[in-house]
């Protein structure tokens, strides 16, 4: 019982080495893996401040809808696009969902704009702004900070590499 008991340790030991030596093949898919690991913390604030930003523009659209709304009630005209401001904009959830859609290509933006436009010209340029700030600013920032936490996470990948190149020149 013993003798099995110490040929099962061995046996396991033998398949912890394959694995380390397994993972020693795939370094580029440790190093993928060691890098989103490392960035979640990145993702979980990036997520939050995107959050943010939709919820702060999305106060402002759905404020200036319900103004173009109201103007149009108070003039006893009814508005041919209020049902579409409504799905649009007629919420703070609404307005954010449409805000995420439309800065990230689940929706043409050119929608939404329409809506903005029959809303006023103020909409209109605001709509425009937030593309341009999501698209040139927002976006691109937050795709640095994540290349900058891989590269960082991937530098003692690169100097264990370049140890092991030197051990190996050094066997010669």
């Amino acid at each position: 019982n013993m003798m099995f008991m110490r040929a099962m340790r061995i046996l396991k030991i033998a398949k912890v080495s394959r694995t380390v030596r397994l993972m020693q093949q795939f370094s580029e898919l440790r190093l993928i893996l060691n890098s989103m690991l490392g960035s979640l913390r990145n993702l979980f604030w990036s997520i939050a401040m995107l959050a943010l930003i939709f919820y702060l523009f999305a106060l402002v659209f759905v404020q200036l809808t319900a103004s173009s709304l109201e103007d149009a009630l108070s003039n006893g005209t009814s508005d041919p696009d209020r049902s579409h401001k409504l799905e649009t904009f007629g919420s703070v959830e609404l307005a954010m969902l449409t805000l995420y859609k439309a800065s990230t290509g689940g929706d043409d933006w050119s929608l939404p704009y329409k809506t903005a436009v029959a809303s006023g010209d103020i909409p209109a340029c605001l709509f425009i702004f937030f593309i341009a700030f999501m698209q040139i600013a927002v976006l691109n920032i937050l795709t640095g900070i994540f290349v900058e936490k891989a590269m960082k996470l991937a530098k003692p990948d690169r100097d264990r590499l370049a140890l092991d190149i030197s051990r190996n020149e050094d066997a010669l």
